[in-house]
C-alpha cells in the first residue's frame, strides 16, 4: 500500500486522475498568477481561466470540454472544484443565478 499513489515533490498522494495531479504540480503557479479567478484543468493541462464560474462554464462549452478539474484559486474550496460533469456545472450556475 505504501507504493500506491503518486509522488510529487517527495510527497505521496493517493491515486487521482491526471487533472488532480496536474493541479498539485501547478498550484503555486496558479496562486501566483490567477488568485481569485476560476481555472479549469483538463487532460493534465490548464485549459481555461475566467473571473466567474459562469464565464468558465461558457469557455468550457465553447471548447467542448466535458470533464475537468475546476478550482477557484486561492479561495477555500468547500464544495467548489473537483471533477465536474456538465450537469454539475449547470446545476451550480442555476443555483447561484436563480432569483429567490
Amino acid at each position: 500500500m505504501e507504493d500506491w499513489g503518486t509522488e510529487i515533490g517527495g510527497t505521496k498522494y493517493p491515486p487521482h486522475d491526471e487533472n488532480d495531479d496536474a493541479y498539485r504540480r501547478m498550484k503555486a503557479s496558479l496562486q501566483k498568477n490567477y488568485s481569485g479567478k476560476y481555472v479549469a484543468i483538463s487532460g493534465g493541462q490548464l485549459v481555461a481561466v475566467a473571473e466567474t464560474l459562469e464565464a468558465l462554464a461558457a469557455v468550457l462549452r465553447h471548447k467542448r470540454i466535458m470533464r475537468c478539474r475546476t478550482v477557484h484559486v486561492g479561495v477555500d474550496e468547500s464544495g467548489e472544484g473537483g471533477e465536474w460533469l456538465w450537469g454539475s456545472i449547470e446545476q451550480e450556475i442555476a443555483s447561484t443565478t436563480t432569483a429567490r
